[in-house]
C-alpha cells in the first residue's frame, strides 16, 4: 500500500460475491450487477464505461426499485473514495419514472442494503426543457428518502467526487479541477463497519445515457504510533 498522509491507497479489494447469472467481476472495479441486464457495461485500461437505454434505471428504496447498473467492492471503517465521472447528461424532459423528472446521474454508492444507502453522483435534471448540473448528495433510510441536498451547482463537464467517511459522518464533496472542492455538510448514518461500495449509473431519461469512470482510488485511514 502507498502512504497518502494518514491514509494509504486500499489494494486487493474484495469482490462481492456473484448472486445473479449476469453479475461478474470487474477488475480493479469490483463485481457489476445489472439487474435487467439490458446495460453494457466495460472496463479498459483504468476507465470504466455504463451505458443505459432509455428506460427507467435508479437505486431508490423509496421507488422500490433496485435496477441501476453497479460495480461494488466491500470496505470497511473509515474511507475515502474518489473518482472521475464523464459523459453527456443531457436528460429528456419526459420521465421514464412516473411523477419523476427527466435525470441523468452517475457517481458514488454506499449501501447497507436495499433500504439504506447513501450516494454521491454528478447529476443533471431537466426543469421544463432546461438542464441544471449539480452535486446530488442523498441519504435513504428505511426506504424513505430523509435526506436530498442539490444546492451545489456544477459545470457540463467532467468532474472529480469524493465520498468520506468518517465514523458515523459521510462527507460530499465535487470538483472540476481536483484543487478546488465544493463539500456539503456532513450527513450522519448509522451505518455498519463493511459497506458495499462503488460507482452506479441512474436515468429517468427516455433516451439512451453514457457514462464513464475513470481514477478511481479508495484510501483506508491508518493508525500512527506515537513514540
Amino acid at each position: 500500500m502507498r502512504r497518502f498522509g494518514l491514509w494509504v491507497v486500499a489494494a486487493g479489494l474484495v469482490a462481492l460475491p456473484v448472486v445473479r447469472a449476469q453479475d461478474r467481476p470487474v477488475e480493479g472495479w469490483g463485481t457489476l450487477t445489472d439487474p435487467d441486464n439490458d446495460c453494457k457495461v466495460k472496463a479498459q485500461k483504468g476507465r470504466l464505461t455504463m451505458s443505459l437505454p432509455g428506460a427507467a434505471h435508479d437505486f431508490a428504496g423509496e421507488l422500490q426499485r433496485w435496477n441501476a447498473p453497479r460495480v461494488m467492492s466491500k470496505l470497511e471503517g473509515d474511507f475515502i473514495v474518489e473518482v472521475k465521472v464523464s459523459g453527456t447528461f443531457n436528460p429528456t424532459a419526459d420521465s421514464s419514472i412516473p411523477g419523476r423528472r427527466g435525470y441523468n446521474g452517475a457517481g458514488i454508492l454506499l449501501v447497507k442494503d436495499n433500504d439504506n444507502h447513501l450516494s454521491l453522483q454528478r447529476g443533471a435534471v431537466n426543469l421544463d426543457g432546461r438542464v441544471r448540473h449539480y452535486a446530488n448528495f442523498e441519504l435513504r433510510r428505511g426506504a424513505e428518502l430523509v435526506t436530498s441536498l442539490y444546492e451545489v451547482e456544477l459545470e457540463d463537464k467532467d468532474v472529480y467526487l469524493r465520498v468520506e467517511r468518517r465514523g458515523d459522518k459521510v462527507y460530499g464533496l465535487a470538483s472540476h479541477d481536483r484543487v478546488t472542492w465544493k463539500n456539503y455538510d456532513p450527513i450522519e448514518v448509522d451505518f455498519p463497519p463493511a459497506l458495499a461500495v462503488g460507482v452506479v449509473g441512474i436515468s429517468s431519461s427516455k433516451e439512451p445515457f453514457a457514462c464513464a469512470f475513470t481514477e478511481l482510488a479508495h484510501f483506508k485511514k491508518v493508525g500512527v504510533k506515537l513514540p
